[in-house]
């Protein structure tokens, strides 16, 4: 975790009407731990003076791109000035609070200190609890400890062992994708697309694609209502599909269409899969080339045309 704006002013009041801005990444663990750290916090620092928006990246990347947010989770404070944005799970609470302008603030609660008084106030304090003895831990083995067993037998994760498995699996599930030839796209819940595969890439820059990005951020489903001449009818369905799995009245789609490219003409095939949740929380959209196929079903067809006729022909001479 580590500022990348700078509070200079004097330390804030409790009068000040704070508004933060927290982009986490849809369940991942450390944006869950974000959220608890934020909360914890301004009940304790900021009470009844504070508005917290939680944004989900992966259902709105536009507004990821306004704020030139590019990773998470990231907190940004836009009120009182100046705008100060701290990327981290804001574990390190007296960081954050220096970071914000509020280190005054800590030395005046810890005067006026009182036990919990509500379930909340409760959930703060342990949740303040795990994160100390977390750090006490790493500072104990040196950060060379990853997890540990309770009397019980059960394992333990430690937050930073937590964040390098989620970027681990991120990275292997990016990894499985970019291998596989099929062209992919992950949209959000209102059809932009927020993320592509290689394949995508690749087949998008070879064939002129003039969208910034490949796409990125842009809605896969005006594309295809856009979509004008010979190939409109099958762009048109491909969006009603799309629509369909997001609002979760379908299982899945697929349908077959040419494509005209340098190369001449292929043939695709497009299927779409919803992503967890009721309705779903995006799709998956995905082109597989299979023009191979295809010839070699005309050409079997074409022969057995020739087949058919060559037989005709031998029963008009022998009978």
């Amino acid at each position: 975790m580590g500022p990348k704006g700078h509070a200079r002013n004097t330390a804030m009041t409790r009068s000040a009407n704070f508004s933060f801005k927290l982009y986490v990444a849809d369940n991942a663990q450390n944006g869950a731990l974000a959220i608890a750290n934020l909360n914890a916090l301004c009940r304790k620092y900021l009470p009844n003076c504070h508005e917290i928006e939680v944004i989900d990246v992966l259902l709105e990347p536009e507004r990821a791109l306004e704020d030139a947010i590019t990773m998470t989770p990231t907190l940004v404070k836009f009120a009182p000035l100046p705008v100060v944005t701290i990327v981290g799970t804001l574990s390190q609470q007296e960081a954050v609070l220096l970071a914000l302008g509020l280190q005054d603030l800590r030395h005046e609660s810890h005067q006026s200190r009182r036990g919990p008084s509500s379930v909340n106030d409760e959930v703060g304090v342990l949740v303040q609890t795990l994160q100390n003895l977390s750090q006490r831990l790493m500072t104990l083995t040196g950060g060379e400890l990853d997890s540990f067993a309770d009397a019980g037998g059960r394992t333990f994760l430690l937050q930073h062992a937590q964040e390098d498995v989620a970027l681990f699996e991120a990275a292997k599930q990016a990894a499985i994708l970019n291998a596989l030839p099929a062209h992919i796209a992950m949209l959000d819940a209102r059809g932009q697309i927020i993320s592509v595969n290689e394949a995508w890439r690749q087949f998008a820059i070879s064939n002129g694609l003039r969208t910034p990005r490949q796409g990125l951020g842009h809605s896969y489903l005006e594309a295809c209502d856009n979509a004008a001449g010979d190939r409109c009818t099958e762009a048109h369905q491909a969006a009603a599909g799309v629509r369909a799995i997001l609002a979760g009245t379908a299982k899945s789609f697929s349908l077959e269409y040419p494509c005209q490219g340098p190369a001449g003409r292929s043939w695709y095939q497009l299927s779409v899969s919803p992503l967890p949740g009721d309705p779903p929380r995006g799709a998956v959209v995905m082109h597989v080339n299979f023009t191979a196929e295809r010839n070699a079903e005309e050409a079997l067809r074409t022969s057995e045309s020739r087949f058919r006729q060559m037989a005709e022909n031998v029963d008009e001479v022998f009978f």
